[in-house]
């Protein structure tokens, strides 16, 4: 039998409050400023682990998630840039379609396995400028599955795959 919803909350809880001990490090700053900020930094490490590991990640009923933007950063934020992801089930067929915006760059990649575990393999990607073909109104239309289809197709195992999405909106 599993652990209990209370055990994993638990552990959780354990491991919080061993990340927060980092700030009690004798090389880490004492003032308060500096302080608010590194627990403002984990905050937002949980706030972008929950969405990439809850929120978005039923490839049953897959919905775009938005594991980095104003509210979630670790690090690697850019204003010029927006992240989504979701994840789906590799063997089944998926239609993501959308309309025409103003983003310099839209990247759509494809990879497999777990996130998190270096065992990750890219599988595909289609982006505009590049290979994704679009309307004359720019909308567009990719289907991810196993099964090759006409126009934008991207091959997928019979696994887990997770999709991410870049758009790059700068000035």
């Amino acid at each position: 039998m599993g652990d209990s919803a209370v055990d994993v909350w638990n552990r959780l809880c354990d491991q919080l409050r061993l990340a927060g001990q980092i700030l009690a490090e004798p090389r880490a700053p004492k003032d308060d400023t500096t302080q608010a900020h590194g627990l403002n930094y984990l905050l937002n490490l949980l706030n972008s682990g929950i969405e990439l590991t809850t929120m978005s990640v039923d490839p049953d009923h897959p919905e775009i998630g938005r594991p980095q933007d104003a509210t979630k950063k670790w690090a690697l934020d850019c204003p010029d840039a927006l992240y989504s992801s979701t994840t789906i089930d590799g063997a089944g067929t998926y239609r993501l379609r959308g309309s025409p915006g103003t983003p310099h760059y839209l990247g759509i990649s494809v990879a497999a396995g777990s996130l998190g575990t270096g065992r990750v393999r890219g599988l595909g990607n289609r982006s505009k400028p590049g290979d994704l073909d679009v309307a004359p109104d720019g909308s567009f239309s990719v289907v991810f599955s196993p099964h090759r289809h006409d126009g934008n197709w991207i091959e997928t195992p019979p696994e887990i795959v997770h999709i991410s999405i870049r758009q790059f909106l700068y000035d």
